[in-house]
């Protein structure tokens, strides 16, 4: 019941017709009745199950608490770890391009800002790898494998969006969907659980910091945090999401993604989201 879970934290439970909202001085949470749609101090957060009710109480399901409020909320809910060691994976690369957009092409794209991001966590004191640090390809199973053989700590994929509209903009960053849920773009809950499932409760933690860092940035249209069952978020050895910049299909936003001045907010934005996610789990 989200009127227990508001007396959990300590917050103050308002439900209303179509919404129901949880504040304190710290926080703000929103609930869309019977819709997976919830916002989390600004950021639009996609929970695993939609709100159900019970009579006229709203209730949560138990995998969204465990599994994304709580880490989101509670520092203290969160495994401790070292990050020292961070890979950056840009998407696509060599026979793979990617997307394209009028004038520029994915895999370029993403190669620009790994490496602007790298220089980011560089100067933070983090170790920094690549997946690919020129134009070649990796299978997709490659790239995870990379990060585990090079012990990578945290890990973040880079990618540009696409879709058949030139209307749709902005960033949006996944996570891996727990098990015995479905995807934000699935019908159908998976049991399996795959070796990234071990870090649920940082994924959340780290993805929800990435995203929202990276709308301070960049002012961009947040599409929000979402769950997906990606190669590279499945097979991960370490925490890890994957960050879709921006849509190569809008005019303006590709024309943005191609700048260095946007690609220094984005890769400045990713940055601190990983600091701000190291400091709640160090």
């Amino acid at each position: 019941y989200l009127e227990d879970v508001a007396a959990f934290y300590g917050m103050r439970y308002t439900p209303g017709l179509r919404q129901a909202t949880l504040s304190s001085k710290y926080s703000r949470l929103v609930f869309t009745r019977d819709r997976k749609a919830c916002e989390i101090n600004g950021v639009n957060t996609h929970l695993s199950h939609a709100t159900a009710l019970s009579g006229k109480d709203v209730l949560v399901s138990s995998a969204d608490f465990d599994l994304l409020l709580n880490p989101v909320l509670r520092g203290q809910d969160l495994p401790r770890m070292a990050i020292k060691r961070i890979m950056i994976d840009p998407g696509h690369g060599g026979k793979d391009n990617g997307t394209k957009g009028r004038t520029y092409v994915e895999e370029n794209v993403c190669l620009e800002l790994a490496k602007r991001l790298a220089t980011h966590l560089r100067k933070s004191g983090y170790l920094v790898s690549l997946t690919r640090s020129s134009d070649r390809y990796l299978g997709l199973s490659q790239r995870p494998a990379r990060a585990a053989s090079w012990s990578a700590d945290l890990m973040v994929s880079i990618h540009a969006n696409y879709v058949g509209t030139s209307h749709v903009t902005g960033i949006e960053t996944f996570l891996l969907s727990p098990s015995g849920t479905a995807s934000t773009y699935g019908s159908k809950p998976s049991a399996r659980k795959y070796p990234g499932n071990r870090f649920d409760k940082a994924n959340a933690r780290l993805a929800y910091d990435v995203q929202k860092s990276l709308l301070a940035k960049t002012g961009a249209n947040d599409r929000g945090v979402k769950h997906a069952r990606f190669l590279v978020l499945k097979e991960a050895p370490c925490p890890t999401v994957l960050v879709e910049t921006g849509f190569m299909s809008n005019r303006t936003e590709e024309k943005r993604l191609g700048t260095a001045a946007y690609q220094e907010k984005i890769a400045a934005g990713i940055a601190e989201g990983i600091l701000r996610f190291h400091r709640a789990v160090r």
